[in-house]
């Protein structure tokens, strides 16, 4: 359903759908797009197509595709979906099955991008087609519940009385995916009563849907650590007393195993500390003190204070912003050198800012995505001349919301990282719905909300946008297990030949977006170029890793 949908647009829809029946197209009518391809909400069927569910994985991976099932008449439609034929030995939850469904934005252009799963009875899925609306059906499979073979199932698709059989075509590697090396984060501030959309009775339900996609390094704000006051500290400059960690003693639990633990502790216009002035030698000792209780319990906890970060500015791009951020981060570190500090500058030229030193401290480094290649070549230098760990995140702009092209600017993002040799990729954000009270209803937002997934109050949905991260993070442990593998062979013809399919590869895809800028969804791009090349990449590893 489209939600707002009134009986306005269910009557303009219905005539929508008369009209097609009136071209000759079948009540029900199977099609087939590329499953990231736009697709306006009043659209036509293209048939030329063959309507088939095809996903080539390797194992430990998820994967999806896609059919397009327009209603080409005047009334509602249920359609009733049961697999025939299914591999053996499957265990449960390997199959998932969504309908992706239209939801008005707040520039007035509905999108196809809602997951809502479908749960069978008795084997068999039911899914509901407003009149004149083409609906989606989204396929995933979880390739670590199902044996690695080849398989060719059928599903029987029906309306009525008529059913149509379209085939699904499944392949899974013998070759297994690793844990994924990438570190994704996406800000969802689940710390506190959380932040943004997040709420005390949606979180359990995001932090799942967050770690269905490899999410591994979640963000707090700043209220999770304990800020102290000058009456805290002794003659000495020592913190006399025991801080509150309450609220890091609940945040550390919801994420068990989490890679990194990144804090966002703005102090961009935070002159003192304790009553101490920023810089001082007195300053210095009491956020070291401060610093040192910090890093003592996250030791309690059964952490390491290497796995903490801190982001004492966010996009710096003034000299006062990376003033704050070079004397806050060296009392920092020289008090717990093991704690990280990470930092996402804006500037347009780096290389003419007045403190050099604000990005020499951080230990990570993740510049906005889309620049320009000097850009690219001035974090890559620090890279390779500093050991800088680079990160890319997306930056402001209408390609990154609900109409933003979730091929190009969330999957591929991945891609991106990996050309740079970059280790990470953030998304502004998971919960920022833009001050509307749910995602299913953007008229009331501010803005065009950035959050991926669809959240209200007490629930979380995914989305086509979320799953295209899960994808991209994939994706990069696809191609950095080809890397792997090309530097350990010791046969230098097929090494020489692997590495021009991978350059090539990471190429093309960083190549897509061409003129699309903006990764705008509706700007016509090749949907097929990411999965085109991956599968390249895809035979090539397995040449090296199959016996």
């Amino acid at each position: 359903t489209i939600i707002p949908l009134n009986d306005i647009h269910r009557d303009i829809l219905a005539v929508h759908g008369e009209s097609l029946a009136a071209q000759g197209f079948s009540p029900l009518t199977i099609w087939k797009k590329q499953r990231y391809a736009w697709l306006s909400l009043i659209n036509t069927p293209d048939t030329k197509r063959a309507a088939t569910l095809n996903i080539s994985m390797l194992k430990n991976q998820f994967r999806s595709d896609a059919l397009l099932l327009t209603n080409a008449s005047g009334q509602p439609m249920t359609i009733k979906l049961q697999l025939q034929n299914p591999p053996k030995g499957t265990k449960p939850g390997w199959l998932q099955l969504s309908s992706a469904i239209w939801t008005d934005t707040l520039q007035g252009v509905p999108v196809q991008d809602a997951l809502i799963p479908l749960d069978p009875q008795n084997n068999v899925y039911s899914m509901d087609i407003p009149a004149g609306v083409t609906g989606k059906l989204w396929v995933t499979v979880d390739s670590s519940k199902v044996l690695s073979s080849a398989y060719k199932s059928t599903f029987t698709i029906s309306n009525n009385n008529r059913h149509f059989q379209i085939p699904f075509n499944l392949n899974i590697s013998t070759v297994a995916m690793n844990t994924p090396r990438l570190s994704p984060t996406v800000w969802e501030y689940t710390n506190g009563n959380g932040l943004y959309g997040i709420t005390v009775n949606n979180r359990a339900a995001a932090i799942k849907l967050l770690r269905s996609h490899f999410m591994n390094t979640p963000w707090a704000s700043k209220s999770v650590l304990p800020t102290p006051a000058a009456a805290d500290f002794d003659a000495d400059n020592q913190l006399k007393i025991k801080p509150d960690f309450s609220e890091l003693d609940q945040w550390i639990p919801m994420w068990p195993g989490a890679r990194r633990y990144f804090v966002a502790y703005d102090v961009k216009n935070t002159d003192t500390f304790a009553g101490a002035k920023m810089g001082t030698p007195e300053f210095n000792v009491k956020v070291g003190s401060w610093i040192k209780t910090i890093a003592a319990h996250f030791v309690k906890l059964g952490l390491k204070p290497s796995q903490l970060f801190l982001a004492p500015v966010d996009e710096s791009r003034t000299d006062d912003a990376d003033l704050h951020l070079v004397l806050w981060s060296k009392a920092i570190k020289n008090a717990v050198p093991e704690i990280g500090i990470w930092s996402d500058p804006i500037w347009a030229d780096p290389s003419k800012v007045k403190y050099p030193e604000a990005f020499l401290i951080p230990d990570i480094l993740c510049p906005p995505s889309n620049k320009s290649p000097e850009l690219y070549e001035f974090y890559e230098k620090l890279k390779r001349d500093s050991n800088k760990e680079l990160w890319l995140y997306n930056a402001v702009g209408p390609g990154h919301g609900r109409l933003g092209d979730p091929q190009l600017g969330y999957r591929q993002m991945a891609w991106r990282v990996f050309a740079i040799g970059g280790k990470g990729e953030g998304f502004w954000s998971f919960g920022d719905i833009s001050g509307a009270p749910t995602s299913w209803n953007e008229y009331s937002a501010t803005y065009p909300p950035y959050a991926p997934a669809f959240i209200d109050t007490n629930t979380v949905y995914s989305s086509i946008h979320w799953d295209a991260v899960r994808e991209g993070v994939e994706d990069f442990e696809e191609l950095s297990m080809l890397a792997d593998a090309i530097k350990k062979s010791k046969n230098d013809v097929l090494k020489t030949q692997a590495q021009k399919i991978l350059d090539d590869a990471v190429k093309t895809v960083n190549n897509d977006a061409g003129d699309n800028k903006e990764y705008q969804w509706s700007q016509q791009t090749d949907p097929f170029v990411v999965d085109a090349q991956l599968q390249k990449v895809q035979v090539m590893l397995e040449r090296f890793m199959t016996p």
